[in-house]
């Protein structure tokens, strides 16, 4: 047989090789194989019409050029360990721009479930390699939205949390998570930042957790918050109220601070509105300051006038002699005293002495009948210095009881008065009676007293 006819044969044999099936050649130990349209064996079988593959079952590359550049696949391909490599200026591209897209699933849908740590959906690694010009920006992904249609809703990002009948507290522990693990200061600028570079007031909302179901809408933790010129916060109308609650039981401070850390700290009202401190269930209000007397506290002169002096300020003494080791009640000085005609009621007084009584209901006596009053403190003195051992203790009573709370004080050892700034909580009412208790542990005799009883009433 001639040379040509040989490679004609041979010619002949390898088409139809191509259209039939390629079996192994036993003379090597591993062959790669094409099948078209036919079963070379089981992978055929699963629905294949053009497979490549070596007989070992080892990787194969494969590379498919068309004359556009563009080859299109329509199905399902299972991948596994596949990788792309991209020259300098490559890119691979999904365009569901040129054909308006009608699927609701994702022009690229992936979907995951594992039960192995740390798996993920998408893994995205971005490094910005040594030698880049300073200043350059890099992104590890970009997203821009294009709305063309006035009446259309175009979101961004969105991230749901799917109700489930498994999931239990914190099984969602965040929707986004941003770890700044760089170990030197001052690396990561912002964990988000928000800019609106278009028209002014563009952005209505940089941040948006009104959603009455959030517990916090932000949670600083021990974190102070820095804000630039002019800063301000503003809510609702319908309750207009700026709450600061701790997580424990303890004061809350508000603290002004300058670069000197000397600021003072101002608290204005609206145009003409009024600053109002406190409410109706606030116990107290303090004023505490360095204590120099230097015009510590002030107002504006003229700021107050008598008809906004809400509550006036007396006194009434309660005096009289003291029993040695007993008790003994002072009834209030109701008589006219402090001017011509009056009755001296002076520590030791005869009319001092006229108003102490062992009984109670003989000593107190009511000192307004028309007009509720509070008390707001107490002074007592002595005529002489108690000795070791001894001391006297003055209690306010109204209606044969203690005030609420309790006011008192104690002459102790080597002193000679002392006073309470306590004041009742509620009112003594119109007509009530008033007296001054004293507990004297002392040897003493005729030890005269003297107390006077401060009162506010309207």
């Amino acid at each position: 047989m001639s040379k040509k006819l040989l490679y004609l044969c041979f010619a002949l044999t390898l088409v139809l090789g191509l259209m039939v099936g390629c079996q192994k050649e036993t003379a090597q130990p591993v062959q790669e194989k094409a099948c078209i349209y036919a079963k070379c064996d089981s992978y055929v079988a699963n629905g294949a019409d053009i497979l490549f593959y070596s007989d070992d079952r080892s990787s194969l590359t494969a590379a498919i050029y068309g004359d556009s550049g563009n080859v299109d696949f329509t199905g399902t391909a299972s991948l596994d360990g596949v990788s792309i490599v991209l020259g300098a200026g490559d890119a691979v591209a999904i365009d569901g721009d040129t054909t308006n897209q009608t699927q609701t699933g994702g022009a690229l849908n992936i979907d995951v479930g594992t039960v192995t740590a740390n798996v993920s959906g998408i893994n995205v690694a971005v490094t910005q390699d040594n030698g880049t010009d300073s200043g350059t920006d890099s992104f590890a992904s970009v997203i821009t939205l294009t709305q063309n249609d006035a009446d259309g809703d175009l979101f961004g990002i969105k991230m749901t949390a799917a109700a489930t009948t498994n999931a239990a507290a914190n099984s969602y522990e965040y929707g986004y998570f941003y770890d700044c693990a760089e170990n030197t200061a001052g690396a990561c600028i912002d964990g988000i930042l928000l800019t609106s570079t278009g028209a002014n007031t563009g952005m209505t909302d940089g941040l948006d957790v009104s959603a009455s179901n959030i517990l916090y809408a932000v949670n600083v933790g021990s974190n102070p918050v820095l804000g630039g010129n002019s800063d301000s916060f503003t809510i609702g109308a319908s309750d207009a109220v700026f709450a600061v609650t701790r997580n424990d039981s303890g004061s809350v401070t508000y603290t002004c601070a300058d670069d000197d850390a000397n600021a003072t700290c101002v608290y204005d009202s609206g145009g003409t509105g009024s600053v109002n401190v406190g409410s109706a269930d606030t116990a107290s209000i303090a004023l505490t300051t360095d204590g120099t007397g230097d015009a510590e506290v002030s107002v504006s002169e003229n700021s107050i006038g008598p008809d906004e002096v809400a509550v006036m300020h007396d006194w009434v003494i309660a005096c009289g002699q003291a029993d040695e080791n007993g008790t003994i009640y002072y009834g209030p000085a109701t008589a006219v005293f402090g001017g011509d005609g009056s009755t001296s009621y002076a520590i030791s007084s005869a009319a001092c002495d006229a108003l102490d009584n062992a009984t109670e209901a003989t000593a107190d006596a009511p000192i307004f009948t028309n007009v509720a009053f509070k008390i707001t403190g107490l002074y007592c003195k002595q005529s002489g210095t108690l000795g070791a051992g001894e001391a006297v203790t003055f209690t306010v009573r109204s209606a044969a009881a203690d005030t609420t709370p309790v006011i008192s004080c104690t002459v102790s050892e080597g002193e000679t008065d002392c006073r309470s700034l306590t004041g009742s909580t509620t009112d003594i009412a119109a007509g009530a009676t008033l007296a001054v208790k004293a507990v004297q542990v002392s040897d003493n005799t005729d030890d005269d007293h003297w107390c006077k009883v401060y009162i506010a009433y309207k």
